[in-house]
């Protein structure tokens, strides 16, 4: 009698987005088991155990956050377009909302007086620079919409997050102007239902200074991306991941039929930090702050080429 064909073992590298959450699910349900049997610290073997189990559930995660694990593709880098082409598109940018509270020469202002309020001009927290931008781009949103912002807006479980004091989530919704105030009491829930009522949905990843590379975390912002569109109901989606001087945006298209999607990612747009008592490069910080806000209101629609990026095909 002929003995039955070895089961194959599957390696991490093997296993689809899926299978890897529900993985990573169980091993953490037999973690928390062992922790509840409240197993002394003296018994070395069972803590070796625990200990283990950290390294392999690490290793899932890190593996759960690349795109080949969600069948998800590069489609290619947006560049800028050439500055000849871009300044009379900046310059028009600085007239919208020129009424407002926060004009962008409001802006220009503030984040001049930020820079001059720390005294290491690399460390002023992103979180202040970045709210500066989302308050410009909110007064350049035309009525009758509105933008309302969230931190730390829930991303589907199925997608685990990076849990340091390194990353701030941003969300931008933008929605009719009863509807928004009515989100600013009751933070809508990622269901098609809302997805439906909302006018565009932008998610920001911000990162510290000391965070490294913005390029080594744009394959986790695609997988929070493609959850969020899902939830929502969405074929496209876009976002970015910021240092607050340092800006990656980012679109997403689902495959038709919702299993993978193809995905685009900006080159960095940046601007350099003043000199004491100096002055910013005021085209750089209206650059962003435009680009963010178009970008916001067309978050549903597929990139194909705007006034501001050139696609690049991989």
């Amino acid at each position: 009698m002929s003995s039955p064909p070895p089961t194959k073992k599957h390696k991490a590298s093997d296993l689809s987005g899926l299978e890897l959450e529900s993985s990573i699910a169980h091993l953490r349900n037999y973690r928390s088991s062992l922790i509840a049997e409240d197993v002394p610290e003296s018994e070395s073997d069972s803590m070796a155990a625990v200990n283990e189990l950290d390294g392999i559930i690490g290793t899932l995660e890190s593996r759960l956050n690349e795109p080949s694990s969600y069948n998800i593709e590069q489609k290619g880098m947006l560049k800028l377009k050439p500055w000849d082409e871009l300044r009379e598109a900046i310059a028009t940018s600085r007239d919208i909302g020129s009424g407002e509270l926060w004009s962008n020469d409001m802006m220009y202002k503030h984040l001049l007086f930020l820079f001059g309020s720390f005294k290491d001009k690399n460390e002023t927290p992103s979180r202040t620079l970045i709210d500066t931008f989302f308050f410009r781009a909110g007064a350049m949103i035309p009525p009758p919409h509105k933008l309302v912002m969230m931190l730390e807006n829930t991303v589907p479980a199925s997608v685990p997050r990076e849990s340091n004091m390194d990353t701030i989530y941003y969300t931008a919704i933008v929605a009719e102007k009863q509807l928004a105030k009515y989100y600013i009491q009751f933070p809508p829930l990622l269901n098609e239902a809302s997805g439906g009522q909302m006018v565009a949905f932008f998610t920001v990843e911000a990162k510290s200074a000391s965070a490294g590379s913005l390029l080594d975390h744009i394959p986790q912002a695609v997988v929070e991306l493609i959850a969020c569109a899902k939830r929502l109901g969405k074929s496209h989606i876009r976002g970015a991941l910021t240092t607050g001087i340092k800006w990656h945006f980012v679109a997403v298209d689902l495959n038709a039929d919702k299993d993978g999607a193809k995905y685009w990612a900006s080159e960095v747009i940046q601007f350099i930090p003043p000199p004491a008592n100096g002055s910013l490069p005021e085209t750089d910080t209206s650059l962003i702050a435009a680009v963010l806000s178009e970008w916001i209101q067309h978050s549903f629609e597929e990139f194909k080429e705007d006034q501001w990026f050139i696609p690049i095909f991989l």
